[in-house]
């Protein structure tokens, strides 16, 4: 650093001298033209006036001080010369000088001799008779100046450039040492070092200060980083669940104790790929669809006689993640216990139900003996109104408890039918067909002829709630797209909507039970909350996966993927 600030001190002093330098010699040399012009002006004046007296040419030649005399008759033709034979010498009325000539007045040019081949400056004036007077003297111009400064230019530089170096090592020193002290002491970690007190350029006691601050700075947060860090080691080495955070290459960067005791990794070494941690398809489907489509996936995985609920969800713009800023979180949790409680549960809904049913008759009896005249004609109406309505509510309650118990306690009976999806969609699509025209809603359907083995109840009761449920929550004349198609191993349902969507924090939560988004438009709207668990557990049920993608204010798709048999 302080041969930079050295050298670049003296080549800037250096560039700076040099175009001084030309800058005097090109003011010198005006000066000088000037000068010389005024002198041959002033001249020419007198030998015009001294050869009108005498009428001797080379009187007038050897009295002045000019390279070359020349007197030119009013034709052109030379008369006298003092450099060459006025016979052997072309015709001047072509001349510049010549050409524009007045008496009384000087003409001044500057050219090349075509006679003798040099330089000249040349002031011409006219005779009373008719003839030229001209003068010439010897000029190379801005050159010449240059020359004639250019020892006194160089001497100049050279002393200055003397002084310059003495001064510029100085100075870098004085600017580079305090620096380089600084430097030292930070590169060894000796920070209580560091300079205390002025070095005499108050900008340099400004940077020394600066970094001082910073490197405190730098020092605390490095201190609350590692605090951090502890924290988080310390809770998720005492996580029950399983946690691995991978990079978009599907490296892993961070997993858990909870998570090797999970997949039976007893290495010391943490494993580098997921692959190696395991094997298993749909985890690594799951992956791949964060990965790739950034779509999350929830499914349960058995692993040795547990249940474990899988939870896969694409990272993005984490600064964690090295480049990318891309990655996967995976966390694994058991909920054995909880599917055995739920089952318990399940059955208590389902008794609870049953004995709902009694009272819902009531209510409905209630509205018959309403319709005598106790009541106004219009209170009458009213309170048939609400009682029905809530009557419907509680029965609809009711159905979707007891579906959800009975897909929960695994009691639906194994119907082995030939389910046609295309009469299935149809069917819902007539159901649900005034709610469509009521919100001014497309429905869209593209289902191929496709035939599934299992009951067809529960696919009429996934496909209802899933398009229920895309009606419910989507725009005033928006569109529902319902897509049934076969792949390989599965049959796809697919239903999307341009609705009100859903938020990335809600989204792991919408396939529990009763649970609804917390919003004022969800409120308003309506239902029981159990439609989509409903449609959680009959995938479950059939074996299927389920995946959802939702984006706020643009919509949400539903896929459903079923084990796929096909029949002729």
């Amino acid at each position: 650093m302080k041969n930079k600030i050295f050298l670049r001190f003296i080549g800037i002093i250096a560039v700076t001298l040099l175009s001084c330098g030309l800058i005097t010699a090109v003011i010198f040399g005006i000066k000088a033209e000037t000068e010389t012009t005024d002198y041959l002006t002033n001249l020419a004046l007198d030998a015009a006036s001294s050869y009108v007296n005498t009428g001797d040419m080379s009187l007038i030649y050897s009295l002045i001080d000019v390279d070359r005399v020349t007197l030119i008759d009013e034709s052109g033709a030379v008369i006298w010369d003092s450099d060459a034979r006025p016979n052997e010498m072309e015709n001047h009325s072509q001349r510049e000088e010549v050409k524009n000539a007045e008496e009384g007045k000087v003409f001044i040019s500057k050219r090349q001799s075509q006679t003798l081949s040099m330089p000249f400056l040349y002031a011409a004036t006219r005779l009373p008779d008719g003839s030229v007077l001209r003068l010439a003297k010897y000029y190379q111009g801005l050159l010449q100046s240059i020359q004639l400064v250019t020892p006194a230019i160089v001497v100049s530089v050279l002393i200055t450039l003397v002084l310059a170096v003495l001064l510029a090592r100085s100075f870098a020193d004085d600017v580079v040492k305090p620096l380089e002290y600084t430097a030292e002491k930070i590169a060894i970690g000796d920070f209580s070092q560091l300079p205390q007190t002025s070095i005499g350029y108050y900008e340099i006691d400004r940077i020394i200060l600066n970094i001082k601050r910073l490197l405190q700075e730098i020092t605390k947060s490095k201190e609350e980083l590692q605090l951090e860090r502890d924290k988080i080691q310390f809770i998720l080495a005492n996580m029950a669940e399983g946690f691995v955070l991978l990079d978009a290459n599907k490296n892993i960067v961070l997993i858990n104790d909870s998570a090797k005791n999970i997949f039976k990794w007893d290495k010391e070494e943490t494993p580098e790929k997921v692959y190696l941690l395991t094997r298993n398809i749909k985890i690594n489907d799951a992956l791949e669809k964060a990965g790739i489509q950034n779509i999350s996936s929830i499914f349960d995985l058995e692993i040795e006689s547990k249940t474990f609920s899988v939870h896969i969800s694409p990272v993005i713009q984490e600064a964690y993640l090295a480049n990318t800023g891309k990655g996967i979180t995976m966390l694994l949790i058991d909920v054995t216990t909880e599917r055995d409680t739920q089952k318990m549960r399940s059955q208590f809904f389902s008794n609870a139900s049953h004995e709902l049913k009694t009272p819902i008759t009531s209510i409905l009896g209630f509205t018959e003996m309403l319709d005598n005249d106790m009541l106004t004609e219009e209170k009458r109406k009213e309170t048939y109104k609400r009682i029905q309505n809530e009557t419907r509510r509680i029965a609809n309650l009711i159905n979707d408890i007891l579906t959800i118990s009975r897909l929960e306690s695994n009691e639906v009976p194994k119907e082995d039918e030939t389910v046609s999806f295309n009469e299935v969609v149809s069917e819902v699509i007539s159901a649900l067909t005034p709610q469509a025209i009521t919100n001014n809603i497309t429905v869209n359907v593209n289902c191929g002829t496709i035939r599934y083995k299992a009951s067809r109840r529960q696919i009429y009761e996934l496909i209802k709630n899933l398009v229920e449920n895309a009606l419910k929550y989507n725009r005033a004349g928006g569109v529902v797209d319902i897509s049934v198609f076969s792949t390989a191993n599965n049959v796809v349902i697919e239903v999307a909507d341009t609705g009100i969507g859903i938020p990335m924090k809600a989204q792991s939560r919408i396939f529990e039970r009763f649970y609804r988004v917390d919003s004022g438009r969800t409120k308003t709207i309506g239902g029981t909350g159990l439609g989509l668990a409903i449609v959680k557990h009959i995938t479950l049920n059939l074996r299927g996966e389920i995946l959802l993608e939702s984006k706020e204010n643009v919509g949400t798709k539903i896929t459903v993927k079923l084990p796929y048999t096909k029949f002729s």
